[in-house]
């Protein structure tokens, strides 16, 4: 869980990089002081590894990434909105996305965890019904897209 730049070098017809350089911008202390932050965070990263094919560039799935973990990192108080606005948005820049839903959520809720800032979501008012509800139709979608099943989930559900 850190925030760096790295400079890499390929060659034709290798598999494996060589990096050249990086520069290091953070290391999001909050999270790291954080036991559920960082089964959240790692949760996060490992989403973006598997909905991510190798070797593609996205900077959308980069900024996302970048501006959930900033925004855990500064979390003081409740994040709980994090976790289901992430996995719908990576979802939607992965191209399993459903933007528009039918599926007993209020279509208010549907359309902030689709755009509302990250960290703004630290005050949305907690419903865990709501909250529940998103997770569950997510998880159910990336169980049935991915071949195996996410190595965080157990983490996460034992640290909140």
């Amino acid at each position: 869980l850190a925030w760096c730049d790295y400079r890499m070098h390929l060659k034709p017809g290798s598999d494996q990089g060589r990096a050249l350089g990086a520069k290091l911008h953070g290391i999001f202390s909050g999270i790291r002081s954080d036991y559920a932050k960082t089964c959240l965070a790692l949760h996060f990263c490992e989403l973006m590894l598997r909905l991510t094919p190798e070797r593609q560039t996205s900077p959308e799935k980069y900024f996302l990434l970048l501006e959930t973990l900033q925004a855990l990192d500064s979390a003081r108080g409740k994040y709980s909105w994090f976790r289901p606005a992430f996995t719908l948005r990576l979802l939607d820049l992965g191209g399993f996305g459903v933007r528009k839903t039918a599926l007993g959520i209020d279509s208010r809720l549907w359309d902030i965890l689709h755009s509302e800032r990250m960290g703004l979501l630290e005050d949305f008012p907690e419903s865990a019904s709501d909250g529940g509800h998103v997770i569950e139709i997510a998880e159910k979608f990336l169980n049935e897209q991915l071949s195996k099943p996410l190595k965080t989930v157990p983490f996460i559900e034992n640290a909140f």
